[in-house]
Parts: structure tokens; sequence; C-alpha cells
């Protein structure tokens, strides 16, 4: 094990959207038993936000606060110590806790670029969506289109400005929610042959440019 390596903090989350996946929806015990995060080849700490549920109401946006308002102080925390974060399980309704938790460590100056690996944009408000699903919103809560409270909850004091945003293989939007997308210039890239969007590779050496840090955020579905 290379001690020259920054120590991995994983930061599991046992939930889906505010719910407590109490069978281990998200395989986040699979995970662990499987080694899998040796592959880092630095040291490894596993922690697992819970809602505060004496705070839990019955406005699900609110409830994403709170639960995003634990997993940014537990990715504050191992940033201050200068640990590599990577959260694990969960869902899309999380990255907002993400994003909280580095303004909390480096401040919200910090112009942090997010590269969205999804089949969704997950771009959608209340007022293009269909659904009306929540799941379908965090990047435009990230973004400040969406649930102030949820932002606010997380952590988010600077929103996430949206040409630090690049989108990668998205190919499931609603009509509205494309239109919102390309109205505020996010850039849909396609990495995998037969996908429409730009080239890949400008558009994140564009945003690096532009950034001090790059969030990764990779769903399963991608590959779908």
């Amino acid at each position: 094990m290379s001690n020259s390596l920054p120590a991995l903090q994983v930061i599991a989350v046992r939930y889906v959207s505010d719910r407590l996946a109490t069978d281990d929806e998200r395989a986040l015990d699979a995970y662990a038993a499987a080694g899998i995060y040796d592959a880092a080849g630095a040291p490894v700490a596993i922690t697992e936000p819970r809602l505060p549920e004496e705070r839990r109401t019955q406005n699900h946006a609110v409830n994403l606060g709170l639960l995003n308002g634990a997993i940014a102080d537990a990715v504050a925390a191992a940033r201050r110590e200068k640990r590599a974060v990577l959260m694990s399980g969960g869902n899309c309704t999380h990255i907002t806790g993400i994003l909280g938790g580095l303004q909390d460590a480096h401040g919200p100056g910090l112009r942090l670029g997010l590269v969205w690996f999804d089949a969704h944009g997950d771009f959608n408000t209340p007022h293009t969506t269909i659904t009306g699903s929540l799941g379908g919103m965090p990047v435009a809560v990230c973004a400040g289109l969406a649930f102030p409270r949820w932002r606010d909850g997380s952590h988010i004091v600077a929103p996430l400005p949206t040409d630090r945003i690049v989108m990668v293989d998205v190919r499931n939007l609603d009509p509205a929610e494309e239109a919102l997308v390309h109205a505020v210039g996010i850039p849909v890239t396609a990495v995998a042959a037969g996908f429409p969007g730009e080239p890949l590779g400008p558009a994140i050496d564009s945003l690096a440019d532009r950034c001090d840090a790059l969030y990764l955020h990779i769903d399963t579905d991608i590959l779908d």
C-alpha cells in the first residue's frame, strides 16, 4: 500500500431519496465485503450519514436538505483531513450534499465543475417535470433553479453556474427539460459511439481550464 496516495473517505449513502434503505437496496454491504475500495491502494474509511429522524417532515425536499446536510458534514470533514472523497450508493438526489460539503471545506468561492455521466439530465424543475419526481431535479437544485430549502439544507451557499456543467451521454430528457438544458448552454457530449452530442474531450478540457476542481458523477444507468 502506497503512503503517497491520499486516504480515501467513502461516503456510503444507505437511502433512496429520503427513505432509509433498510434492506440494503444500494448493496453497500456487498461493496465493502468485496474489498472493492481497497483497489484505491490507500487507507480507507467508511461513514454512513443519516437523516436526523427527529427533524423529518412531510416535505420530501426539506428531508433531502436534512440528509444532504449530513452528507455535506461528512464530505467537509474528509476534505479538511485531505482525504479523497467517494460517494457510494444513494441516488442522484444526494449530489447536493457533495457540493455543499466541498463548499464547506474549500469555501463558496471554489470554482467547481460537474461532469455528469448519466442517462438522465436530472435538470428538471417543478415547472418542466412531467412526473414530479425529485430524483429528476438535483442538478437544477445545485444550479439554484429549484427547491431553495433543499439547496440551503445541503450547505450550498453559491449555486453551481451552468457553464460549469458538462453532461455526458445524456439521452433521456423531458421535452421542457431539454429546452432548459439548451437555454442555459449546458453542453451534452458523447463518449459512446452512436450517441449524439459534442465531443467529450474538448468540452472537459474547456471546463478544466475554468475550474479549480472537477466533481465526477457516474450513474450506472449510463451503461444501459
